[in-house]
């Protein structure tokens, strides 16, 4: 359990470092991955965007779930 004097930027650093290491083994990550653990907010981007920057540096794929077409939902 995270003590409780710890911001959220120390656990989302933390979280950070564990999506990495997570899509480093399996050799990507789904977006909505990190979105469940890191939520896509205006206070979180500077986070965000810095675990982007990591996996693509690693040359990590992020996968985006596609949108259902017109098409697939008539």
């Amino acid at each position: 359990m995270a003590p409780k004097n710890e911001n959220p930027k120390e656990k989302y650093e933390k979280a950070k470092q564990e999506l990495v290491e997570k899509a480093v083994k399996a050799g990507g990550i789904d977006a909505k991955d990190i979105t469940a653990v890191i939520p896509d907010k205006p206070e979180n981007v500077e986070i965000l965007d810095s675990l982007y920057t990591e996996l693509a540096e690693k040359g990590i794929e992020v996968t985006v779930p596609e949108e259902p077409g017109a098409a697939d939902l008539s």
